[in-house]
Protein backbone atom coordinates (compact mmCIF):
# COMPACT_ATOMS: atom_id res chain seq x y z
CA UNK A 1 0.00 0.00 0.00
CA UNK A 2 1.89 3.37 -1.14
CA UNK A 3 1.78 6.13 1.49
CA UNK A 4 0.51 9.86 0.55
CA UNK A 5 3.82 11.04 -0.65
CA UNK A 6 3.69 7.70 -3.15
CA UNK A 7 0.19 8.94 -4.59
CA UNK A 8 1.33 12.61 -4.72
CA UNK A 9 4.39 11.71 -6.62
CA UNK A 10 2.38 9.46 -9.04
CA UNK A 11 -0.10 11.98 -9.72
CA UNK A 12 1.99 14.99 -11.02
CA UNK A 13 5.40 12.96 -11.83
CA UNK A 14 5.27 9.26 -12.70
CA UNK A 15 3.39 9.48 -15.83
CA UNK A 16 4.27 9.44 -19.55
CA UNK A 17 1.09 11.30 -20.65
CA UNK A 18 -0.38 14.34 -19.28
CA UNK A 19 -4.17 15.38 -19.11
CA UNK A 20 -6.71 16.73 -16.28
CA UNK A 21 -8.93 14.11 -17.50
CA UNK A 22 -6.69 11.39 -16.74
CA UNK A 23 -6.08 12.81 -12.91
CA UNK A 24 -2.79 14.35 -13.85
CA UNK A 25 -1.92 16.96 -11.01
CA UNK A 26 -0.36 20.47 -12.33
CA UNK A 27 3.07 20.24 -11.76
CA UNK A 28 4.64 22.40 -8.66
CA UNK A 29 6.62 25.48 -10.01
CA UNK A 30 10.83 25.12 -8.79
CA UNK A 31 11.71 26.09 -5.43
CA UNK A 32 13.27 29.25 -5.76
CA UNK A 33 9.58 30.16 -7.60
CA UNK A 34 7.95 28.97 -4.27
CA UNK A 35 6.64 31.27 -1.43
CA UNK A 36 7.16 28.75 1.29
CA UNK A 37 11.42 29.21 0.65
CA UNK A 38 10.90 32.78 2.25
CA UNK A 39 10.85 32.80 6.19
CA UNK A 40 7.92 33.13 7.23
CA UNK A 41 4.57 32.74 10.15
CA UNK A 42 2.03 31.40 7.71
CA UNK A 43 1.59 28.41 5.68
CA UNK A 44 1.73 29.53 1.98
CA UNK A 45 0.44 27.59 -1.45
CA UNK A 46 2.53 25.51 -3.48
CA UNK A 47 2.94 27.52 -6.78
CA UNK A 48 1.75 25.01 -9.23
CA UNK A 49 2.43 25.24 -13.48
CA UNK A 50 0.94 23.03 -16.19
CA UNK A 51 3.65 23.52 -18.54
CA UNK A 52 6.78 20.47 -18.34
CA UNK A 53 10.44 22.04 -17.56
CA UNK A 54 13.67 20.25 -17.54
CA UNK A 55 13.80 18.02 -14.29
CA UNK A 56 17.16 19.66 -13.75
CA UNK A 57 15.62 22.87 -12.25
CA UNK A 58 13.99 20.75 -9.05
CA UNK A 59 17.53 19.12 -8.24
CA UNK A 60 19.26 20.03 -4.91
CA UNK A 61 21.57 22.53 -6.60
CA UNK A 62 19.96 25.48 -3.62
CA UNK A 63 21.80 22.78 -0.98
CA UNK A 64 18.15 23.82 0.95
CA UNK A 65 18.04 20.43 2.23
CA UNK A 66 21.74 21.04 4.31
CA UNK A 67 19.66 23.98 6.30
CA UNK A 68 18.53 22.36 9.71
CA UNK A 69 15.71 24.04 11.03
CA UNK A 70 15.76 25.89 14.58
CA UNK A 71 12.52 23.82 15.45
CA UNK A 72 9.56 22.53 14.69
CA UNK A 73 7.76 25.64 13.39
CA UNK A 74 10.02 26.93 10.95
CA UNK A 75 10.80 23.36 9.85
CA UNK A 76 6.77 23.57 9.30
CA UNK A 77 6.54 27.20 7.87
CA UNK A 78 8.91 25.29 4.77
CA UNK A 79 6.18 23.13 3.66
CA UNK A 80 3.46 24.27 1.37
CA UNK A 81 -0.15 23.97 3.15
CA UNK A 82 -1.57 21.34 0.68
CA UNK A 83 1.48 18.62 1.21
CA UNK A 84 0.71 15.21 1.90
CA UNK A 85 2.29 15.85 5.55
CA UNK A 86 -0.44 17.98 6.67
CA UNK A 87 -2.83 15.73 4.89
CA UNK A 88 -1.81 13.06 7.95
CA UNK A 89 -3.08 15.81 10.27
CA UNK A 90 -6.88 15.81 8.49
CA UNK A 91 -7.45 12.16 8.26
CA UNK A 92 -7.04 9.11 10.47
CA UNK A 93 -7.71 6.65 7.52
CA UNK A 94 -6.61 5.85 4.38
CA UNK A 95 -6.29 2.94 1.67
CA UNK A 96 -5.56 1.79 -1.18
CA UNK A 97 -6.27 -0.77 -4.31
CA UNK A 98 -3.26 -2.79 -6.29
CA UNK A 99 -4.22 -4.83 -9.12
CA UNK A 100 -1.78 -6.75 -11.31
CA UNK A 101 -2.80 -8.68 -15.10
CA UNK A 102 -0.27 -10.40 -16.27
CA UNK A 103 -0.21 -12.12 -20.13
CA UNK A 104 2.63 -15.19 -20.41
CA UNK A 105 3.57 -17.10 -23.70
CA UNK A 106 5.74 -20.10 -23.37
CA UNK A 107 6.55 -22.24 -26.02
CA UNK A 108 3.32 -23.31 -27.20
CA UNK A 109 1.20 -22.11 -24.30
CA UNK A 110 -0.37 -18.79 -23.57
CA UNK A 111 -2.26 -17.60 -20.59
CA UNK A 112 -3.32 -13.93 -19.44
CA UNK A 113 -5.48 -14.08 -15.85
CA UNK A 114 -5.12 -12.08 -12.89
CA UNK A 115 -2.36 -12.21 -11.24
CA UNK A 116 -3.35 -10.57 -7.76
CA UNK A 117 -5.25 -7.79 -6.29
CA UNK A 118 -4.53 -6.30 -3.04
CA UNK A 119 -6.80 -4.29 -0.95
CA UNK A 120 -5.46 -2.75 2.34
CA UNK A 121 -6.48 -0.10 4.78
CA UNK A 122 -4.62 1.89 7.32
CA UNK A 123 -5.97 3.66 10.45
CA UNK A 124 -4.04 6.25 11.95
CA UNK A 125 -6.41 7.21 16.13
CA UNK A 126 -3.93 9.99 16.53
CA UNK A 127 -3.09 10.97 13.22
CA UNK A 128 0.48 10.42 13.46
CA UNK A 129 3.16 8.08 14.71
CA UNK A 130 0.54 5.14 15.15
CA UNK A 131 -0.95 2.70 12.54
CA UNK A 132 -3.09 -0.15 12.05
CA UNK A 133 -2.54 -1.69 9.09
CA UNK A 134 -4.49 -4.44 7.22
CA UNK A 135 -3.41 -5.77 3.66
CA UNK A 136 -5.55 -8.63 1.96
CA UNK A 137 -4.46 -10.75 -1.23
CA UNK A 138 -6.67 -11.93 -3.39
CA UNK A 139 -4.65 -14.90 -6.06
CA UNK A 140 -4.66 -15.76 -9.27
CA UNK A 141 -3.25 -18.78 -11.13
CA UNK A 142 -2.21 -19.39 -15.29
CA UNK A 143 -5.18 -21.95 -14.34
CA UNK A 144 -7.94 -20.36 -13.76
CA UNK A 145 -10.92 -19.43 -16.04
CA UNK A 146 -12.12 -16.72 -14.61
CA UNK A 147 -11.09 -13.60 -12.61
CA UNK A 148 -13.81 -14.78 -10.31
CA UNK A 149 -11.96 -17.85 -9.36
CA UNK A 150 -8.99 -15.89 -8.71
CA UNK A 151 -11.26 -13.61 -6.24
CA UNK A 152 -11.87 -17.35 -4.60
CA UNK A 153 -8.55 -17.47 -3.42
CA UNK A 154 -7.80 -15.12 -0.70
CA UNK A 155 -4.87 -14.72 1.98
CA UNK A 156 -3.75 -12.40 4.20
CA UNK A 157 -0.56 -10.23 2.88
CA UNK A 158 0.26 -8.02 6.16
CA UNK A 159 -1.46 -7.20 9.49
CA UNK A 160 0.68 -5.23 11.93
CA UNK A 161 0.88 -1.87 13.93
CA UNK A 162 3.49 0.68 13.61
CA UNK A 163 4.95 3.63 15.40
CA UNK A 164 7.02 5.33 13.07
CA UNK A 165 7.92 9.07 12.36
CA UNK A 166 9.69 9.03 15.85
CA UNK A 167 13.11 10.90 16.88
CA UNK A 168 16.12 10.10 14.69
CA UNK A 169 13.87 8.78 11.95
CA UNK A 170 12.92 5.47 13.79
CA UNK A 171 10.24 3.14 13.65
CA UNK A 172 9.18 -0.10 15.55
CA UNK A 173 6.68 -2.50 13.64
CA UNK A 174 5.03 -5.92 15.48
CA UNK A 175 2.52 -8.12 13.49
CA UNK A 176 2.16 -10.05 10.19
CA UNK A 177 4.61 -8.78 7.44
CA UNK A 178 7.59 -9.68 4.89
CA UNK A 179 11.00 -8.28 7.08
CA UNK A 180 13.41 -6.26 4.64
CA UNK A 181 15.82 -8.91 3.27
CA UNK A 182 18.44 -7.78 0.35
CA UNK A 183 16.98 -5.97 -2.84
CA UNK A 184 13.62 -7.09 -2.76
CA UNK A 185 11.46 -7.06 -6.39
CA UNK A 186 7.91 -7.40 -6.96
CA UNK A 187 8.28 -9.82 -9.21
CA UNK A 188 8.74 -13.46 -8.02
CA UNK A 189 9.76 -14.82 -11.17
CA UNK A 190 13.00 -13.14 -11.16
CA UNK A 191 15.61 -15.67 -9.59
CA UNK A 192 17.12 -13.76 -6.50
CA UNK A 193 12.95 -14.40 -5.49
CA UNK A 194 12.82 -17.91 -6.54
CA UNK A 195 15.71 -19.06 -4.16
CA UNK A 196 14.44 -16.62 -1.17
CA UNK A 197 11.23 -18.55 -1.77
CA UNK A 198 12.97 -21.99 -2.02
CA UNK A 199 14.84 -21.13 1.03
CA UNK A 200 11.49 -20.41 3.56
CA UNK A 201 9.14 -22.84 2.05
CA UNK A 202 10.78 -25.05 -0.01
CA UNK A 203 9.14 -23.87 -3.60
CA UNK A 204 10.60 -21.41 -5.98
CA UNK A 205 7.05 -20.22 -6.50
CA UNK A 206 6.00 -19.11 -2.66
CA UNK A 207 7.54 -15.86 -2.73
CA UNK A 208 4.10 -13.88 -3.41
CA UNK A 209 2.39 -15.58 -0.37
CA UNK A 210 5.21 -15.59 2.69
CA UNK A 211 4.41 -13.35 5.73
CA UNK A 212 5.92 -13.81 9.32
CA UNK A 213 5.46 -13.04 12.77
CA UNK A 214 7.66 -10.37 13.21
CA UNK A 215 9.11 -7.68 15.27
CA UNK A 216 10.88 -5.13 13.50
CA UNK A 217 13.30 -1.76 15.08
CA UNK A 218 14.81 0.67 12.44
CA UNK A 219 16.00 4.22 12.36
CA UNK A 220 17.75 6.24 9.84
CA UNK A 221 18.99 9.73 11.29
CA UNK A 222 20.69 10.65 8.05
CA UNK A 223 23.54 8.82 5.50
CA UNK A 224 23.91 5.51 7.25
CA UNK A 225 20.65 3.10 8.41
CA UNK A 226 20.03 0.12 10.34
CA UNK A 227 17.04 -2.54 10.71
CA UNK A 228 16.63 -5.52 13.12
CA UNK A 229 14.13 -8.03 13.10
CA UNK A 230 13.01 -11.22 15.15
CA UNK A 231 10.34 -13.44 14.31
CA UNK A 232 9.00 -16.66 15.32
CA UNK A 233 6.24 -18.46 12.32
CA UNK A 234 5.97 -17.73 8.77
CA UNK A 235 2.89 -17.75 6.79
CA UNK A 236 3.08 -19.69 3.35
CA UNK A 237 -0.57 -18.87 2.20
CA UNK A 238 -3.10 -20.87 4.65
CA UNK A 239 -0.09 -22.77 6.35
CA UNK A 240 2.08 -21.34 9.68
CA UNK A 241 4.88 -23.28 10.67
CA UNK A 242 7.37 -22.31 13.22
CA UNK A 243 10.43 -20.69 11.84
CA UNK A 244 12.48 -18.86 14.09
CA UNK A 245 15.29 -16.10 14.11
CA UNK A 246 16.10 -12.98 12.87
CA UNK A 247 17.73 -10.68 10.43
CA UNK A 248 19.25 -7.55 10.00
CA UNK A 249 20.25 -4.63 7.10
CA UNK A 250 22.79 -1.86 7.67
CA UNK A 251 24.01 0.34 5.22
CA UNK A 252 24.21 3.64 3.43
CA UNK A 253 22.21 5.55 1.63
CA UNK A 254 23.31 8.39 -0.38
CA UNK A 255 20.30 10.81 -1.59
CA UNK A 256 21.63 13.38 -2.98
CA UNK A 257 23.68 10.96 -5.90
CA UNK A 258 21.79 8.44 -6.00
CA UNK A 259 23.48 5.53 -4.73
CA UNK A 260 23.09 2.92 -1.67
CA UNK A 261 24.51 0.33 0.14
CA UNK A 262 22.94 -2.44 1.81
CA UNK A 263 23.90 -5.53 3.85
CA UNK A 264 21.68 -7.87 4.59
CA UNK A 265 21.93 -11.20 7.37
CA UNK A 266 19.62 -13.89 8.22
CA UNK A 267 19.57 -16.47 10.57
CA UNK A 268 16.77 -18.87 11.16
CA UNK A 269 15.77 -22.19 12.24
CA UNK A 270 12.68 -23.80 10.76
CA UNK A 271 9.90 -26.27 10.29
CA UNK A 272 9.00 -27.36 6.98
CA UNK A 273 5.89 -28.84 5.75
CA UNK A 274 6.71 -32.47 5.70
CA UNK A 275 8.05 -32.15 9.56
CA UNK A 276 11.80 -31.64 8.77
CA UNK A 277 13.85 -29.45 10.33
CA UNK A 278 16.98 -27.26 8.69
CA UNK A 279 18.96 -24.38 9.96
CA UNK A 280 19.04 -21.51 7.55
CA UNK A 281 21.66 -18.91 7.15
CA UNK A 282 21.54 -15.84 4.61
CA UNK A 283 24.00 -12.76 3.30
CA UNK A 284 23.38 -10.15 0.74
CA UNK A 285 24.98 -7.64 -0.25
CA UNK A 286 23.62 -5.02 -2.68
CA UNK A 287 24.97 -1.46 -4.33
CA UNK A 288 23.26 0.63 -6.64
CA UNK A 289 23.92 4.04 -8.21
CA UNK A 290 22.35 6.32 -10.21
CA UNK A 291 24.57 7.77 -13.42
CA UNK A 292 23.73 11.61 -15.00
CA UNK A 293 20.24 12.88 -13.41
CA UNK A 294 17.96 10.01 -13.59
CA UNK A 295 18.70 8.45 -17.00
CA UNK A 296 20.73 5.70 -15.92
CA UNK A 297 20.46 3.04 -13.13
CA UNK A 298 23.18 0.26 -12.22
CA UNK A 299 22.05 -2.45 -9.00
CA UNK A 300 24.38 -5.38 -7.87
CA UNK A 301 23.46 -7.99 -5.57
CA UNK A 302 25.62 -10.79 -4.01
CA UNK A 303 23.75 -13.10 -2.16
CA UNK A 304 24.54 -16.57 -0.52
CA UNK A 305 22.24 -19.30 1.00
CA UNK A 306 23.11 -22.04 3.56
CA UNK A 307 20.67 -24.71 4.62
CA UNK A 308 21.26 -27.39 6.64
CA UNK A 309 19.25 -30.01 7.53
CA UNK A 310 19.87 -33.60 9.07
CA UNK A 311 20.33 -35.23 5.23
CA UNK A 312 21.84 -32.51 3.31
CA UNK A 313 23.73 -29.27 3.40
CA UNK A 314 23.30 -26.58 0.82
CA UNK A 315 25.60 -23.65 -0.41
CA UNK A 316 24.17 -21.78 -3.52
CA UNK A 317 25.43 -17.82 -4.19
CA UNK A 318 23.80 -16.15 -6.59
CA UNK A 319 25.14 -12.91 -8.71
CA UNK A 320 22.34 -10.49 -10.04
CA UNK A 321 23.09 -7.34 -12.39
CA UNK A 322 20.25 -5.00 -13.11
CA UNK A 323 20.43 -1.97 -15.47
CA UNK A 324 17.49 0.70 -16.52
CA UNK A 325 18.31 3.26 -18.97
CA UNK A 326 15.44 5.67 -19.24
CA UNK A 327 14.26 6.53 -22.72
CA UNK A 328 12.02 9.52 -22.62
CA UNK A 329 10.08 11.25 -20.12
CA UNK A 330 8.80 7.58 -17.34
CA UNK A 331 9.66 4.88 -19.97
CA UNK A 332 12.46 2.65 -19.07
CA UNK A 333 15.02 -0.02 -21.02
CA UNK A 334 15.24 -3.00 -18.62
CA UNK A 335 18.47 -5.09 -18.12
CA UNK A 336 18.38 -7.70 -16.00
CA UNK A 337 21.00 -11.08 -15.78
CA UNK A 338 21.40 -13.61 -12.53
CA UNK A 339 23.75 -16.72 -12.72
CA UNK A 340 23.76 -19.13 -9.66
CA UNK A 341 25.57 -22.44 -9.19
CA UNK A 342 22.36 -24.13 -8.46
CA UNK A 343 18.61 -24.36 -9.44
CA UNK A 344 15.83 -21.89 -8.30
CA UNK A 345 14.75 -24.73 -5.95
CA UNK A 346 18.67 -25.24 -4.50
CA UNK A 347 18.96 -28.12 -6.19
CA UNK A 348 22.47 -29.11 -7.52
CA UNK A 349 23.43 -27.56 -10.81
CA UNK A 350 24.17 -24.05 -12.75
CA UNK A 351 21.22 -21.28 -13.45
CA UNK A 352 21.21 -18.55 -15.91
CA UNK A 353 18.49 -15.99 -15.74
CA UNK A 354 18.11 -13.14 -18.53
CA UNK A 355 15.60 -10.98 -18.78
CA UNK A 356 15.32 -8.00 -21.01
CA UNK A 357 12.30 -5.48 -22.16
CA UNK A 358 10.67 -1.64 -21.63
CA UNK A 359 8.55 -0.97 -18.94
CA UNK A 360 6.77 2.90 -18.98
CA UNK A 361 4.59 4.39 -16.48
CA UNK A 362 1.74 5.37 -19.02
CA UNK A 363 -1.07 7.26 -16.93
CA UNK A 364 -1.05 7.90 -13.41
CA UNK A 365 -1.20 4.77 -11.70
CA UNK A 366 -0.40 2.75 -14.58
CA UNK A 367 2.16 1.08 -14.93
CA UNK A 368 2.97 -1.75 -18.18
CA UNK A 369 6.04 -3.74 -19.16
CA UNK A 370 6.78 -6.44 -22.17
CA UNK A 371 9.97 -8.46 -21.71
CA UNK A 372 11.19 -11.53 -22.60
CA UNK A 373 12.95 -14.01 -20.13
CA UNK A 374 15.29 -16.79 -20.86
CA UNK A 375 16.10 -19.41 -17.93
CA UNK A 376 18.65 -22.13 -18.79
CA UNK A 377 19.38 -25.30 -16.11
CA UNK A 378 22.06 -27.17 -15.94
CA UNK A 379 21.80 -30.12 -13.67
CA UNK A 380 24.68 -32.54 -12.33
CA UNK A 381 23.11 -35.47 -13.84
CA UNK A 382 20.32 -34.59 -16.34
CA UNK A 383 20.14 -32.60 -20.13
CA UNK A 384 19.97 -28.74 -19.95
CA UNK A 385 16.59 -27.14 -19.48
CA UNK A 386 15.74 -24.15 -21.99
CA UNK A 387 12.67 -21.80 -21.16
CA UNK A 388 11.80 -18.92 -23.15
CA UNK A 389 8.98 -16.49 -21.73
CA UNK A 390 7.35 -13.51 -22.82
CA UNK A 391 5.40 -11.78 -20.38
CA UNK A 392 3.15 -8.58 -20.68
CA UNK A 393 2.16 -6.98 -16.96
CA UNK A 394 -0.44 -4.04 -16.65
CA UNK A 395 -0.15 -3.15 -12.82
CA UNK A 396 -3.04 -0.47 -11.43
CA UNK A 397 -2.49 0.90 -8.21
CA UNK A 398 -5.25 3.27 -6.91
Amino acid sequence: MRNQYGRWNGNRWLTMFRSKSLRSKPLPKSFPEQTYNLDTDVLQELITTDDLHPEQIYDRRDRREHVTAAHRRQFEMNIPKDDPYYYLGNSVIDGGIDLRYLSLKRERAQKSFLMNMDFGVRYRPYHRHLNLVYESRFLGSPDDQSPEESLNRQTLRSLYILFDDLPYNTFLQYGYFLPLFGNYTSDHTSLPQQMFSSAITGSPQGAYGISFKALSLGTAPNVPFANVHGFSQVKDGDQIYRHKGYALNIGLRFVTLGGTVNYSFWRSDLEHANGDESDLAMHSLNLAMQLGFNRVYLSFEGLVIEKDSSFEFIRISLQNYQARVRLWRESYLELDYSQANGGADLQPGKTTQVSHGLRAFLLPGVDWSLKVVHDRFEGESQPVIYERTLLSHIHLYL
